[in-house]
């Protein structure tokens, strides 16, 4: 798949998730649009969302392919949680 269309396929599928998450709360908010855009204006957590787009992984999983620390992770993680963008959950 070309990296165009791939880049063009997570871009539909953060919006739809944008708009999922008005229609849940019937509008979205402006402090929380600018949250769920300040979510996405790192390059780490746009990585955590492409990985996960269409799949669940674990955490190694993520971690292993990012080269990032297990701390950093999870920063990243519960911004992602904190604006809807992604849905956590913990095993074991």
């Amino acid at each position: 798949m070309g990296n165009a269309l791939k880049e063009k396929e997570f871009s539909k599928a953060v919006i739809g998730k944008i708009e999922a998450i008005g229609c849940e709360n019937m509008t979205v908010q402006p402090n929380q649009l600018a949250k769920i855009f300040k979510a996405l204006g790192d390059e780490n957590r746009l990585r955590i969302l492409e990985m996960l787009q269409g799949e669940e992984r674990c955490a190694c999983m993520l971690l292993d392919e990012m080269h990032i620390t297990q701390p950093t992770l999870s920063h990243h993680m519960k911004i992602l949680c904190d604006v809807d963008l992604v849905i956590g959950r913990k095993e074991g």
